[in-house]
């Protein structure tokens, strides 16, 4: 008797298990099925609705190319650009969660009714007569149709989520299309000046260069886009944290730029540049410092292997001509425009030196936007266009140095940084690779797969570490010293997402990133989040800046200053009649702002 109890005690509890497998499995299987419908649903969607489409956004474009002066409008598209990458970007990571859910799901149900029929196969050996076997007779007779059906649709589901790139018009630039460009074969060798140059093999001998300025001179300058090094840090002292266009309050100067572009600012001595460009005209521009008046404008003759039908973004494209930050030295002025051609022009006269096709920027989607940089009496470029290199040329003559391939597209700009070991790198940041590159020989030291998307951000450093980050791919601190290693990674935020355009900024304590509405500060050496706050308005195309131990974010016409540290603290809030969608030029006691229109002296 005792026996039999305790065999109908193992059969009841045994049938009680394998009930709960049955049901754990039906229900994964539902839910498994759920998922995989929506996202391919939701994947659908977001191939049918092109949110470029959307008829209010087609309709202030309408407004918009008959107005063209109209900055209401200019605004009203900023914002609902945003508003639609946003809900766009949503999606788009709502299938790659659906994904991995419809994984998960799959493995549940597989791994419940796999142990479910073993478990009821021993049954009947417990004196079992069980209801259920034509249940798992019908489940076992057609297994193979139902879980070849099941694979093919988590499989289909998976891909979408994990392998198919999204592919957007190439018009939409602050979009990322989440679409990694095919790399085709370098263009041929046209000769010094004539057309794209062939990158040197890393085994090639770089040649010297004339020696530059030296480190005094460069740092109290602003010599290249965001700064001396392109980190957007300035220990510049005096600089004004209040000032007012309307109350005409710390406004030394405000004069018209002839032809707009993204370019910032750049700075020697008692001198200021810009470019400013055209699809038909580019120019260089130098201002007195003093009283902001034209000293001179520099021209020169296009070559006809230079890019004429490149593409730029619509909603921007006044300034996409001349989105790359020109770089001075102190003899020359550099500068590239978005037909691929670089340029040295004469700091004293404005008179070409030399010039040459870099590469051909038919293929770049969105617009030319690397900036320069200055490095031992030469300059470095990174190109992207039908070949992704980087190279640097002598300021002098222009005689190509080293040039190599990239593996990466971007429209970042790269820095230049001293490491702990005494080497100087080119930092550059791009799909997919953060990479470091010997400045003086060009050989590719070490690189780390980071990123996807068309990455725009520059990368920034400080405290012996590199930073990168990009959207739905987090923010990195990098060790870039020997062959390098991932310090640490933020891969979520608890409020915000990550920049798909500015660039961050750091004083090597705390890091910076302004994306949209929200201010973003993290411990710079831990990786750990300090805070996220919530400002009035959204980010522009401006990145964050920091003089001292003051952080200057810029929104529009608005500038917000916070004072630096691991807990927020809004200092001022300051106003200008234009929009600002270029990065700062930050001198002793001065701060060079470009507006769509203007260049402003800001100092007391």
């Amino acid at each position: 008797m005792s026996d039999e109890n305790e065999n109908e005690e193992a059969l009841g509890t045994a049938r009680s298990v394998y009930h709960i497998l049955l049901g754990i499995g039906i229900a994964a299987a539902v839910f498994t099925a759920a998922v995989c419908i929506l996202m391919i649903a939701t994947f659908v969607q977001l191939r049918i609705n092109d949110p470029l489409d959307d008829p209010v956004l087609v309709e202030l474009r309408e407004e918009y190319s008959a107005d063209m002066q109209n900055e209401d409008l200019q605004k009203q598209i900023r914002w609902l650009d945003y508003r639609l990458r946003s809900v766009y970007f949503r999606d788009r990571g709502q299938i790659v969660a659906g994904g991995y859910m419809a994984v998960i799901g799959a493995v549940i149900m597989l791994a419940a009714l796999g142990i479910g029929q073993a478990l009821q196969k021993k049954l009947p050996l417990l004196g079992d007569k069980v209801s259920d076997e034509a249940f798992w007779g019908a489940i076992s007779s057609s297994r193979g149709w139902v879980a070849a059906a099941g694979a093919l649709l988590v499989a289909v589901t998976a891909y979408l989520a994990f392998s198919t790139e999204t592919n957007l018009p190439t018009e939409a630039s602050l979009i990322a299309s989440l679409q990694k460009r095919t790399r085709p074969e370098p263009t041929p060798d046209k000769g010094p000046d004539k057309g794209p140059e062939k990158p040197a093999r890393d085994d090639v001998r770089p040649e010297p260069a004339a020696k530059g300025p030296s480190v005094e001179e460069l740092m109290k300058n602003c010599t290249v886009f965001r700064g001396p090094t392109g980190t957007g840090y300035s220990p510049a002292k005096n600089v004004p944290i209040e000032w007012n266009e309307e109350a005409n309050k710390n406004i030394l100067w405000k004069v018209p730029v002839a032809l707009c572009g993204l370019s910032s600012p750049i700075t020697w001595d008692d001198k200021v540049f810009l470019s400013g460009a055209t699809r038909k005209k580019r120019e260089l521009y130098c201002f007195n410092a003093k009283d902001g008046s034209l000293a001179w404008t520099g021209t020169y003759e296009t070559s006809e292997d230079a890019s004429t039908d490149y593409e730029v973004y619509a909603d921007v494209e006044t300034l996409m001509h001349a989105a790359a930050t020109p770089a001075v030295d102190g003899e020359r002025v550099y500068v590239i425009f978005a037909n691929g051609e670089l340029v040295a022009f004469d700091i004293k006269t404005g008179k070409p030196v030399w010039s040459k096709v870099v590469g051909d920027t038919t293929d770049n989607m969105y617009g030319l936007s690397n900036s320069l940089l200055i490095y031992n009496g030469s300059v470095i470029c990174a190109f992207d266009g039908y070949s992704y290199t980087i190279s640097r040329f002598d300021g002098a003559t222009g005689k190509k140095l080293w040039s190599r391939e990239r593996d990466d597209n971007t429209w970042a700009s790269p820095i230049l940084i001293k490491t702990k070991d005494k080497k100087t790198l080119v930092i550059n940041a791009g799909n997919s690779e953060v990479s470091g590159w010997d400045a003086e020989t060009g050989k590719k030291l070490w690189a780390h797969d980071l990123l996807s998307g068309d990455v725009a951000p520059s990368p920034t450093a400080g405290g012996g570490l590199v930073f990168a980050n990009f959207q739905e791919c987090g923010i990195f601190g990098i060790d870039p010293t020997g062959k390098s290693e991932v310090a640490w990674a933020i891969e979520e935020l608890d409020q915000g997402s990550f920049s798909d355009t500015t660039s961050m900024v750091t004083d090597g304590k705390v890091l910076y990133q302004f994306h949209e509405d929200l201010l973003t500060c993290v411990d710079a050496v831990a990786g750990k989040v300090h805070y996220e706050q919530a400002m009035e308005g959204s980010t522009s195309y401006a990145s964050p800046t920091i003089v001292g131990d003051k952080l200057y974010c810029f929104s529009g016409d608005t500038t917000y200053v916070v004072k630096v540290g691991p807990k927020f603290q809004l200092l001022k809030t300051n106003k200008l009649d234009e929009y600002c969608d270029s990065s700062p030029a930050v001198v002793e006691g001065r701060m060079y702002i470009r507006t769509d229109k203007s260049l402003y002296a800001v100092g007391e």
